[in-house]
């Protein structure tokens, strides 16, 4: 068995090339096909056009090591990356397959559901979605893994949301949030603010309180998280830069311009351009909005810091091109739906 710093190596190579694990026999093993499957749910987190290849590999890798759990696990990956391209049937096919891999298996079954319900709230059927994720959450607890539990609550928050209970989806995100630990993966935490933030844009009515209650939940993920020094550090950015548009909705200027500023540093030094673009439209519309002051110099003073320090896409260039010579809220408006970012334009 190999040692935990060993299991490190293979893992660092394999970052590298995903194909590298093919070449060492060491990569058969439970332990290290576990973790690279966590390394390859990361990778399709953060770069979705990578989803459908690393799936690949990771079902191949399980076929080769023979372990019936590892390929049930691996199958529903592949329904995940056929999910993410939008081909639905192809991903309902492996989703059966993965199903009946499992055999029974609780724990197999808890993340193939898990999986299963997320992919019926892409094909828009809501009610089929929460129902299957409710049956992950019955085998999760079966298993007492609460950390499971967070995870699906989480992912069962946006269906919620589009069923019209809006406080309902607030608060399994909340309480998903609350079950997750230090070592939960920094995509769920990021899955769940963002989620909170993007239910509440859907809300037809601006409800201060849920404002106030996001702010409170928002804070406990803040507290939960310290003492992580350089973990979770994408996480960390993201809440003020949610807590900074919560702020801005309460109408408290102060401390709404204080958060984006720091979460846009933040995203600077952590050389995320394109949510450092959506952040700079967000600070510009709340130049612009809830004071009788133009603000048209800060505005200027915002487009120009990106298209001299980022380098923006051909398309976001001519709106901040535009921005210098107009700043108004209808070029501010189209440069934040232009860009591609996880958090939703609050503003």
């Amino acid at each position: 068995m190999k040692t935990d710093r060993e299991v490190k190596i293979l893992l660092t190579k394999a970052a590298k090339d995903p194909y590298y694990v093919f070449t060492n026999s060491d990569c058969l093993s439970v332990d290290f096909c576990t973790r690279f499957f966590e390394q390859c749910n990361e990778v399709i987190f953060d770069d979705p056009a990578e989803a459908l290849e690393r799936t690949f590999i990771a079902r191949r890798l399980a076929t080769e090591s023979r372990d019936p759990h590892l390929l049930a696990k691996a199958t529903a990956m592949v329904a995940t990356g056929y999910r993410i391209e939008a081909l639905y049937t192809k991903a309902e096919q492996f989703m059966l397959e993965a199903e009946s891999l499992a055999r029974g298996c609780s724990c197999c079954l808890a993340g193939v559901y898990r999986r299963k319900g997320v992919l019926h709230f892409y094909q828009r059927e809501f009610r089929k979605g929460y129902d299957v994720l409710s049956r992950s959450i019955e085998l999760y607890r079966r298993l007492d893994d609460l950390e499971g539990v967070g995870r699906v609550l989480i992912h069962r928050g946006p269906g919620v949301c589009m069923l019209g209970r809006i406080d309902e989806a607030l608060r399994e995100e909340r309480e998903g949030l609350e079950l997750l630990t230090g070592e939960s993966p920094s995509r769920y935490y990021i899955a769940g603010i963002t989620n909170m933030a993007a239910i509440l844009a859907h809300s037809e009515d601006e409800d201060p309180a849920r404002y106030h209650q996001a702010l409170a939940d928002l804070g406990s993920v803040t507290n939960a998280l310290k003492g992580e020094k350089r973990r979770h550090e994408h996480v960390r950015v993201l809440l003020r830069w949610i807590k900074g548009l919560l702020f801005a909705k309460k109408g408290d200027r102060r401390n709404a311009f204080r958060l984006l500023a720091s979460a846009r540093n933040g995203l600077e030094r952590l050389n995320m351009q394109s949510e450092v673009l959506a952040i700079c439209a967000d600070i510009a519309k709340l130049y612009k909005t809830g004071t009788v002051r133009a603000n048209d110099d800060q505005v200027v003073e915002l487009a120009t810091h990106c298209l001299e320090r980022l380098h923006p896409g051909d398309q976001e260039r001519a709106i901040l091109e535009e921005l210098r010579l107009c700043p108004e809220l209808p070029a501010i408006e189209s440069l934040r739906a232009a860009v591609s970012c996880r958090v939703p334009a609050l503003l």
